[in-house]
């Protein structure tokens, strides 16, 4: 059964969150359902929601056999990235439509119109796996942030729907970094810790450096180690080689 998304009632998240779910047969289901309770719980003027997984008219549908309300599907505002892609006529009339997948000066624009800081909205990305299959992660990350940062400046929390498992542990780190906050349907809320200032880094102790309370720290000296050894072994090596 799906859990609702927030500790209170009728509050958003604030920033980005991820909300994951394990891949199982239902996954779809699990993500909507969890979605619509957290949208049920809050007072939502405006829900822009993404599309990279269905078109508007598959989400409508999928809406609407899961007993979402007609009023909650009228506050939706669809941004479409994949029809044009796959050759669908622009169909929904609550809908933006951006040429291919990556064209993220698009989507962006449309958010921006979208938005209205008078008006309590929240954003749906449908989904970060169906992303990672068209673009090269570099540039997602790049563009994740910077979706974030714009949903930010709009004070309008935004939640990315995915699937646990679906790429390496490298990426997924990557992805995890770039959000205030991860969600696992079959666990708990898990806070990312970040490094809010310079001044904050600059605080850090060598206690902190080697209990990992600051794991960046601690990768840092342990290449800066490294890098030292290595150093002085290729000086011998050239001390050596000079000497005979």
């Amino acid at each position: 059964m799906s859990e609702i998304l927030f500790e209170q009632e009728n509050e958003l998240p604030e920033g980005s969150t991820l909300l994951l779910t394990a891949p199982v047969a239902n996954t779809e289901k699990e993500l909507y359902n969890s979605i619509l309770k957290t949208i049920s719980n809050s007072e939502v003027d405006n829900i822009i929601w993404i599309c990279y997984q269905k078109v508007p008219n598959d989400i409508i549908d999928y809406l609407i056999q899961i007993n979402t309300s007609q009023e909650t599907i009228d506050k939706i505002h669809f941004i479409d990235m994949m029809s044009n892609m796959l050759g669908l006529g622009q169909k929904n009339m609550n809908s933006s439509y951006c040429s291919t997948p990556t064209e993220y000066n698009c989507l962006l624009r449309n958010i921006e119109q979208f938005t209205d800081s008078e008006c309590k909205c929240l954003i749906i990305f449908d989904n970060l796996n169906a992303l990672m299959s068209y673009d090269m992660i570099e540039r997602m990350i790049r563009f994740i942030r910077n979706l974030n940062n714009l949903s930010s400046s709009k004070k309008c929390p935004i939640i990315y729907l995915g699937i646990s498992g679906g790429s390496s542990h490298e990426i997924e780190i990557s992805i995890h970094a770039a959000m205030d906050n991860i969600y696992h349907l079959q666990g708990n809320i898990v806070k990312t810790p970040k490094m809010d200032s310079w001044d904050k880094f600059k605080s850090v102790s060598w206690t902190d450096v080697f209990t990992l309370n600051s794991p960046i720290m601690f990768i840092l000296f342990i290449v800066m180690m490294v890098t030292n050894i290595f150093l002085l072994v290729a000086l011998s090596v050239i001390v050596l080689t000079l000497r005979f």
